[in-house]
């Protein structure tokens, strides 16, 4: 073969590659405007988490540094006013902190928020440094020994 057969044959192949990347980005662009939201890893979370803030759940799910407010004569329950997103992954959904991860503590953060509840000031807790969940209604009337 000699070197002008080589260069064509090598032109007709560049040409193939680039109207295949072509092609390739095209449906690229086609699925990621077509891609289906994934489902959301938050939602099996929601309800134990809102069952949990309510009340709900045995005596052992609620440590003392959890702090609960009065009894409600409806429900019969004593509703959660301050945690940490600790706490919520421990006793709401029953994670051991062994297996606490970095993306479990920010979908318990996206829930909190989502249902209202806001981030206190650092605190001192059992001689370290915490920034509990504070429930929307107490916000501003609860002392929480901020620093």
């Amino acid at each position: 073969m000699d070197s002008h057969a080589l260069t064509v044959a090598l032109g007709e192949i560049h040409e193939q590659l680039r109207a295949i990347n072509l092609q390739l980005a095209s449906l690229q662009s086609v699925r990621a405007k077509t891609k289906r939201p994934e489902p959301d890893a938050i939602e099996p979370w929601l309800e134990p988490i809102t069952t949990w803030l309510a009340g709900g759940g045995d005596k052992a799910a609620f440590p003392r540094n959890v702090i609960c407010g009065r009894v409600d004569p409806k429900t019969r329950r004593r509703p959660v006013v301050v945690a940490t997103t600790a706490d919520i992954l421990q006793f709401a959904l029953q994670l051991k902190p062994s297996k606490h991860t970095r993306r479990g503590q920010m979908q318990v953060g996206r829930i909190m928020r989502s249902l209202g509840w806001q981030k206190s000031r650092q605190i001192w807790n059992a001689g370290r440094p915490v920034r509990p969940w504070v429930r929307p209604q107490v916000v501003g009337r609860l002392d929480l020994g901020e620093t």
